[in-house]
Parts: C-alpha cells; structure tokens; sequence
C-alpha cells in the first residue's frame, strides 16, 4: 500500500480494534458509573449499592475464568440456545408490560 492512497474505515484493522475495545469497556463504565448514581437517586441504601459493586468481580476476574470458557465451551454450542433464551425473555418483558403491573407483581414481587 501506498502513502497516496487510503484504506476505507470498515476495512481498517484497527478501527475494529478499537470498536471491540470500546464494546468490552462500555458495560463496565455503565456499572460502575451509572448504576450506583441512578440507585442513589432511586433511594437505594449505600451498603446495598456496595454488596451490588461486588459483581463487578466478573470483569476484575475476567482474565482468570475466560480462557477456561474457551477451552470448554465451544460458540456453536451454545449460542443459539442463549439467543432463544434471551428472545423468550424479551417475549415475557413484553407481555408483561403489555398486561401492566398488577401481573407483574406475581412474577416480579413488589414494583
């Protein structure tokens, strides 16, 4: 490749680099940004807001627990059972609010 001429972004390696790399660090902002202001607001406890960062091990720990995920866990397998599950979750979400808090209330508990 010459210096005149361009690469189109969508076929720049490190355009995808960085993508991918803002996508895996996204959630992980949101978590521990958002979330604990958003609870605040809401009236949640600080002590709970605390137990709740503790889930943030997930990504702390991630380096640990994803290449055994790797090794064992092949994506062909279990993918599209988890896209039916989430597509059966969304279904329920829906229908729930469809039907309104009352229905709610039996799955959900207390709103």
């Amino acid at each position: 490749m010459t210096m005149g001429t361009s690469r189109p972004l969508l076929s720049n390696k490190l355009f995808w680099v960085g993508i991918l790399y803002f996508a895996e660090g996204y959630p992980l902002g949101v978590f521990y940004e958002i979330f604990p202001v958003y609870f605040r607001q809401q009236g949640v406890e600080l002590r709970q807001i605390g137990v709740l960062s503790l889930l943030g091990l997930a990504w702390t720990l991630k380096f640990l627990w994803a290449p055994a995920i790797d090794y064992w866990r092949q994506m062909r397998r279990y993918v599209p059972s988890d896209l039916d599950e989430l597509l059966d979750k969304l279904a329920l979400d829906r229908l729930f609010a469809a039907v309104g808090n009352d229905f709610c209330e039996i799955f959900y508990g207390q709103i």
